[in-house]
């Protein structure tokens, strides 16, 4: 979307202007001709198990369409909030991206009837 995202980061910070990104737990699949040397964020987090899952297929639950996947990150894993709050807090938005703060986006429904990590059977 931002081609010379850090230049314009470098530019608004040198204007006094403090730049900063929303988070929220969803994280898309990127296809892999998108990726180009990107760190693969969705598969860390499929690998890991830190994903909401569908309790049918025991895969990822879908937060996305069929076309675009969307994992929703499992906040009640306390491993995948460790990993969240590192790769992609510290490490991808106060890092990479450059950003000076961020800000939580709650604005989005928990999937009733997915599994997690907290659920008697271990998610």
């Amino acid at each position: 979307l931002y081609p010379n995202w850090k230049h314009l980061v470098d530019d608004l910070e040198n204007s006094g202007i403090n730049v900063g990104l929303y988070v929220n737990p969803c994280i898309d699949e990127i296809p892999p001709h998108l990726r180009s040397g990107r760190r693969y964020i969705f598969g860390e987090a499929e690998d890991n198990g830190y994903f909401i899952k569908d309790p049918n297929t025991k895969q990822v639950y879908n937060f996305g369409t069929e076309s675009a996947h969307c994992g929703v990150v499992d906040m009640t894993n306390q491993d995948a909030v460790n990993w969240f709050k590192e790769t992609i807090i510290q490490n991808e938005m106060l890092g990479r991206a450059g950003a000076s703060f961020w800000m939580a986006d709650t604005n989005f429904d928990a999937p009733i009837g997915a599994k997690y990590k907290c659920d008697p059977d271990g998610g």
